[in-house]
């Protein structure tokens, strides 16, 4: 019914399948470094954080 690409994914975050790739994204990563990547998981932890900063500064 699906191709096996989509079949391999099942169970993985969808946050995770989505992001944006900015300059860079195609190299090799460097330690301590930004891979070039942002994935919605990090954009929905990086809101989750200032979110509970904000409550925490009220």
């Amino acid at each position: 019914m699906y191709p096996d690409h989509v079949r391999h994914v099942q169970g993985v975050s969808p946050y995770l399948l989505s992001g944006l790739a900015f300059a860079g994204a195609n190299r090799p990563p460097e330690p301590n470094a930004d891979d070039g990547i942002l994935t919605a998981e990090e954009t929905a932890a990086r809101r989750a954080l200032e979110e509970a900063e904000a409550r925490a500064a009220s």
